[in-house]
This record gives structure tokens, sequence and C-alpha cells, in this order.
């Protein structure tokens, strides 16, 4: 969440350096103008920028190129709060077509990577963050070094390497430090803050938002008040401390508004309805996620649309509202399986930037070697003999190198297309690729008659044992349940994990009780499947369906997920059979 902001306060509400060259007499007296507008781009809601920047647009003949830059990246972030992405890349293209200096164009690549990774170009933004990461070696200003450092560790936490989020978050904090500038202090912490969320230190996150919080209000800059905001109710939500976090939502979703961050609201809005529906409020709970449904109908981030969707039906279906229920599941699913496919799309995106630089700077390291044996070779001609010798040898230790490097990267080509296949915790297939085999699957049997049943599944009450043990202790139980529903399910068909705590199967050659006796052995594997420090039984919740004649892929998913969500409600711990009565294991 916020994932672009960070970084662009950092970018833009820098105190500006000072010129390489004296300015002339009515570049200094526009000097002025562009002071306010660096500070109203902190303190300000982002049209009042905007309107300033419009009000100065006949004076821009005055300015110099240094202030021209300055000027264009403030109207870019203001564009971006309010949502006009595409008029922000356009500015931020032409700037960068620009001679810029150095400091300016590492804020430009920060700004650059932060749009185009919120609007889902992957490719473009993990590009530029990679320019970023090498630029920021040739600028000596720690402000400049800790916004880009703040980008990588929100990203590498994203993606799975929470170890090196949370290396590259204290590395911002400490350039940060280095500043003694308050709001890039306020920046810092919320992205280290994130980052000791996503490692499950929610105590040690809490503190980093409350400092953070007071260190954005001193730089009065209200984007960043309410995110602040936002963030504290996420984590006292995530440590059950309801009252602090409904608090904490309410004033987060005010202020949030009151800066025109638009992503923002949605964000937090989403969240408190959640809370509200833990706390029962069924009725509040609905008004807020279909005003999120209203607000992100013509853009605005796909998780927060899902979210709202899969809380209105289980709201509806609590209200025994089984016609909206469906029909907002059915939404629910459809927009998951395009957050899936964002979020498969920006994984492979990040490996395939990280490979290409890697394999950069291997063809580098190749001709740095080949011209240092070219020189060899013309010294050997040059000198005696023993120095051909030695020309031969290092030949010879290039080609094993090239060799060398030939395997390692056909090895790991091997790697990442495993990964972009099966899911990196467990092992099975991920969503996308399950899917594709299961419709395959279907294909198959409907021309054969063969059986064919689709199995469900969901570990019940997930969220509150990781809120009780921890993540790590939630991990170990995702692969513990995994292995089991592997070892049964496998020689049968397709297993892969399809959500967070959610598996599925679609077993060939068995029709529903066949299939049941399989899931019967599961629990009873779960029953005996303990973490050695824990006494929680693990336990799932199933929903089967079989194949019919006229059904197809989704048809037989539909039936199986209604036949998982009444197990759910039954109480978990038992399978219900589509189309058939529950079997539970009490």
């Amino acid at each position: 969440m916020y994932r672009f902001l960070g970084s662009i306060l950092l970018c833009l509400g820098l105190v500006l350096q000072a010129w390489a060259q004296e300015l002339s007499d009515s570049e200094r007296q526009f000097q002025p103008l562009v002071d306010q507008a660096t500070r109203m781009d902190v303190t300000r809601p982002a049209q009042e920028t905007l309107d300033f920047l419009d009000s100065i647009q006949d004076r821009l003949d005055n300015a110099s190129p240094q202030q021209l830059a300055q000027l264009s990246l403030i109207r870019a972030r203001a564009h971006i709060l309010v949502a006009n992405f595409d008029t922000a890349l356009e500015i931020l293209e032409d700037l960068m077509a620009r001679d810029l200096t150095p400091h300016h164009r590492l804020r430009t690549y920060e700004l650059v990577a932060n749009l185009a990774l919120h609007i889902d170009r992957y490719e473009v933004g993990f590009e530029y963050l990679n320019r970023g990461m090498v630029l920021q070696e040739k600028v000596d200003d720690p402000a400049l070094k800790s916004g880009i450092f703040g980008l990588a560790s929100y990203w590498h936490s994203q993606l799975g390497d929470q170890a090196k989020g949370l290396e590259y978050g204290q590395r911002t904090m400490e350039l940060a430090r280095k500043t003694g500038d308050v709001r890039d202090l306020c920046v810092a912490l919320e992205k280290l803050g994130q980052a000791e969320e996503m490692n499950g230190l929610f105590e040690q996150a809490l503190t980093r938002y409350q400092a953070g919080l007071q260190a954005c209000e001193e730089a009065e800059d209200p984007v960043f008040v309410g995110v602040m905001h936002s963030l504290m109710g996420r984590v006292f939500f995530r440590l059950d401390r309801y009252q602090d976090a409904e608090t904490w939502m309410q004033q987060g979703i005010t202020r949030l508004a009151e800066s025109g961050f638009e992503d923002g609201v949605t964000d937090a809005m989403t969240q408190y309805g959640e809370l509200l529906l833990e706390l029962g409020r069924n009725e509040e709970a609905q008004g807020l996620l279909l005003e999120v449904i209203d607000r992100t109908r013509d853009g605005g981030r796909p998780n927060n649309r899902a979210d709202a969707q899969r809380l209105l039906a289980q709201i509806s279906f609590q209200a025994q509202d089984y016609r909206n229920a469906s029909e907002y599941l059915n939404a629910y699913l459809e927009q998951r399986e395009r957050v899936f496919d964002i979020e498969r799309a920006r994984i492979i995106a990040f490996q395939e930037v990280q490979f290409d630089m890697h394999n950069q700077n291997q063809e580098i390291q190749l001709l740095r070697e080949q011209a240092r044996v070219s020189q060899l070779q013309e010294d050997a001609m040059q000198q005696q003999r023993r120095f051909q010798q030695i020309a031969i040898a290092m030949a010879v230790f290039i080609l094993a190198l090239l060799l060398l490097l030939l395997m390692r990267t056909l090895r790991d080509r091997r790697h990442f297309r495993h990964m972009s296949a099966h899911d990196g915790l467990t092992g099975l297939l991920n969503h996308t690729h399950f899917i594709d085999a299961a419709k395959t699957s279907v294909k198959q049997v409907a021309s054969t008659g063969t059986e064919l049943t689709l199995v469900l599944a969901d570990i019940d009450h997930f969220k509150q044992f990781n809120d009780r043990h921890g993540h790590q202790a939630g991990d170990d139980v995702l692969r513990k349940a995994a292995s089991r529903f592997n070892e049964v399910f496998s020689d049968h068909g397709v297993v892969g994990r399809v959500g967070g705590e959610e598996f599925a199967a679609c077993l060939i050659g068995l029709d529903m009780d066949k299939a049941a006796a399989k899931v019967d052995e599961v629990r009873a594997a779960l029953l005996r499947c303990r973490l050695s420090d824990i006494k929680d039984t693990i336990t799932m919740s199933f929903g089967l369906a079989q194949l019919k004649r006229s059904d197809h892929f989704e048809s037989l998913r539909t039936r199986a997920d209604a036949a998982l969500y009444k197990a759910k409600n039954e109480g978990r711990d038992r399978m219900i059979l589509a189309d058939s009565t529950a079997r539970n294991g009490i």
C-alpha cells in the first residue's frame, strides 16, 4: 500500500541544490516562485499546487533549465496524486529527454519508476529502479539516496525478499538521519515500518509509524500524515486492538481525503470496511464498501475492488440475500483473476529485469576479459615466446569462463521458468498454471466420458492462526498442508495453491465418492500434522464437484466453490459435496 508515494516525497520535497553556475537576475527573481511551489508540493493538497503552477506559467521564460526541471517534477507528482497518470507520464518522458544534472536525473528515474509500477507497467518500473540504484552511487546527496533505497525496500518486500527489503529499509533510515531533514525522516520511517510489518514485526512497525507521524506532522505534509494514520490503524487491526484501529482508520480516511490522495482514500476505506465487518457492524461496512466499488469503477487499485466485492458477498450471505451474494462473489472471482495476473506479471518483469541486468554485467566482464586477452596477445608478438604461452593459457581460461557462464545462464532460465509456474512457498502449481492445467483436463475428459472431480480446500481460521503465532508459523502450516495435499492427490491429477490459504486438485478418473475418500485421507493426515511447539490442530474445509455432461470448467469451479463456501459457513473442518449433503469428521 502507498507503494509509490514515499520516494516521490523524498524526490520532490528536497531543498533545492545550489546551481552549478550563477543565476541571472531574471532567474534569481524567479527562484522564490520555485521555492513556494516546492513547499506547496509537500504541505498543500495536490490540486492547489497545480493551480499555482498554472498561475506562473506565463513567467517560465525567466526560469533556468534546473528550475524548469524542478517545476516539472512537482507538476508530475501533483498529477499522480489526483490520478492523472497519463499526464504525469508525458511530463516525465519529456523531462528525461532533456539534459539533466545527475541529481535531477536520479529524481526523475525514481518518480518514473514509482509511477510505472503503480500503473502496472512493471518492465519500465523495474528498469528505471535499477537505473536509479546504479546512478545513486554517483550522487553524494543522502536525501536522494534515501529515496531510491526506500523504493527498493518496498518492492523487495512486496516480491517476497523480506530480508533484502528490511536491509534497504534500514539503509533508507540511515541516509535520512544524515540529511537532518524532518520530511526525509517522515518518509524513511514509513518505508522501514512497512518492511518490518511485512516481516511480521508488528510492534516494531507500530513504533516506527508513531515516530513517523510526529515527523510528518512537523513537516506539515498532509498526504503522509493521512498515510501514517491509516498504517497505524492497519497494525492495530492485526494486533486485534479494534477500538484503536477504528479511531486511526477513521482519521486516516479524513486526512487522506483532505490531501486529495485518491488511491490512499480507497485503500483506507477498504481496510475500515473489513474492520467494521469483523465488529459485526455489517450495515456500516456495506455502505463504505459500496463507495469503494463506486470510486474504483473507472480506475484505482484492483486489490481494493476485489476485497470490497469479497466483503460485500460475505455481508449479503449473512443477510441471506443469496442473489446479491452470488453476484458479488462472481465479480470478486473475476477481479481476483485480474489481481493474480497483475501479481504474476510483476514478479516475471522483476525477474526478467534482474536477469537482464545480471547478463549485462556478465557481458561487460567478458568484454573486459577479452580486451585483456587481446592486449596480452599483442604484447606477446613483441616479446619472448613465454609471453605467447601466457596468452594461450588466458584464452583457455576465458573459454572455460564462457562455458561456465553459459551453463549458469541456462540453469537460471530453467529456474525462472519453473518459478513462473510454481508457488515459491509450497512448490505446488500457482493459480494461473493450475487453472490452465485444469481447463485442459476438463477438455480432455469431455470427449472420452472419463470421470473428473474438482476439489477446492481452505485452511480453517488461518488469519487467526497467523495473528496468534506469527507469519513464520503460518508459512510452516501452509507447507505442511500442501505436502499432505500433494501426497494424496498428485497421482490422480493436478494440484495447486490458488490463493493465500486456498488449495485445489483436479482429479481425473475419480468420481465423487472416490474423491471424497481421498479427501478423508488428507483430513486424517492433517490430524497428525502439528508444529512442534504449537498445540493447535490444523483443519481444512473442502468443497467437491463432479464434472457433468453439460459442464465446462467455470461452471464446475463455481459449484465446487459454492460447496466450499457452504462448508466454511456450516462450521468448517468438513467437506461438502456439490449437489449433495455435508460430510464431516466431528
